[in-house]
């Protein structure tokens, strides 16, 4: 009893910082690349700042989420925090798009530290039953960022940026000290119980309790393509709204359409964990075909509609993902879910650059290139699954 009261404390800790991390992203997701804009940013440089992070992220979340399966969770979570409240005070005093590059820069340092180990912390806490947790964890960070993209539109507004930062310099530090007396954890396993995991081995596996083969391949695809997707729509879409001559706060509704959809898929998916697994390679078609309409039309309430499905698209990819990735030999769980991480990270890298140099010449480029990725990911995986099963 005792130790499960611990264990609880810690699975909400996990539940909490992902929310408020997310909240937070959600808040800034649209103001970086009109504050960047405003500083007289190119399309190019947006690009950068919204992918260069990433470059750092991709080794950052394999490294960090095999240190903490040796040190644990807690210090890396923590660390995260510390170099976060930081860098929001840095960003605080940002004058040229350089200043905003050079700070993404670290900062896909501090999310590296972060991600594998939050995600690792939650499936440490949830055990024997963390493929039922894992979609629960979706939901509860999707709130946040829908959460944050809902409160986004005030901070949008020329002057108000600066401000929102300094005030996440005291949420960061807050949410450290509370995780200092909050998080417990156990000795790292040095051994595995065979009976915790159905049918290990690759190249396929069996999601704990739900009788569903994850192919690890088609999660690694997945997850690349959700952010591929996500990071060249959340960093390029706000300066293309801009020059259709939509508002600050309309172009906050459009993102918090897209965080909705994400979030509404993640519910979905925690409902029916078994049944969207099974529909994973089907929702990147999904998420081609609603990326289309931006390339295709500048008409705003067709933008609105496509940022949902795209969102619930990518939602559904990104829950089969998680899963596959967390399921798996706990001495190893921050390993998988680094390489999990850093499939994202790569999506984040490539599609922002990628989508930002296109819109050097073609400005509908980003959402042509989201939407021909996708097709191709899709295909990918049909073919991957279908080698699996011979």
């Amino acid at each position: 009893m005792e130790e499960w009261r611990g264990r609880r404390g810690t699975l909400w800790y996990g539940y909490g910082i992902s929310f408020t991390t997310s909240l937070v992203n959600g808040l800034v997701a649209p103001v970086v690349p009109l504050f960047s804009l405003r500083l007289g940013a190119s399309p190019l440089e947006l690009g950068l700042i919204g992918s260069v992070g990433a470059a750092v992220y991709v080794f950052c979340a394999l490294l960090m989420g095999r240190l903490s399966d040796r040190v644990g969770r807690k210090i890396p979570i923590l660390s995260f925090l510390l170099l976060f409240g930081g860098l929001n005070a840095l960003y605080s005093f940002a004058m040229l798009p350089v200043h905003i590059i050079a700070l993404k820069l670290v900062e896909g340092l501090a999310w590296g530290m972060f991600w594998p180990s939050v995600e690792a912390l939650i499936a440490d806490a949830s055990a024997p039953d963390t493929a039922r947790f894992a979609p629960k964890f979706n939901v509860v960070w999707s709130i946040g960022a829908l959460v944050g993209a809902l409160l986004a539109a005030p901070w949008t507004l020329p002057g108000m940026e600066r401000t929102l930062f300094r005030l996440l310099i005291g949420v960061a530090w807050a949410a450290g000290i509370i995780g200092l007396v909050l998080v417990k954890e156990n000795p790292r396993p040095r051994s595995i119980d065979r009976s915790t995991v159905d049918n290990p081995g690759p190249p396929q596996e069996r999601g704990l309790s739900l009788g569903v083969v994850f192919d690890l391949p088609v999660a690694w695809i997945g997850a690349f393509t959700y952010a591929f997707v996500s990071g060249t729509i959340l960093a390029l879409y706000p300066a293309y709204a801009k020059s259709l001559a939509v508002s600050g706060p309309l172009i906050a509704v459009a993102i918090f359409l897209y965080m909705a959809g994400k979030s509404v898929a993640f519910a979905y998916a925690y409902k029916r964990p078994a049944f969207t697994a099974r529909l994973a390679s089907l929702q990147m078609l999904v998420i081609a075909l609603a990326a289309a309409p931006f390339a295709l039309t500048a008409n705003f309430n067709l933008h609105l509609i496509s940022a949902f499905i795209s969102g619930f698209g990518a939602g559904m990819v990104y829950s089969y993902a998680l899963v596959a990735a967390l399921t798996r030999d706990p001495r190893r769980r921050g390993i998988y879910a680094g390489v999990f991480e850093s499939s994202l990270g790569i999506g984040f890298l490539v599609g922002p650059v990628l989508g930002g140099a296109w819109a050097e010449t073609l400005v509908t480029g980003p959402y042509l290139l989201c939407t021909m990725t996708a097709v191709a990911t899709f295909l990918i995986s049909l073919a991957v699954q279908r080698r699996g099963r011979q």
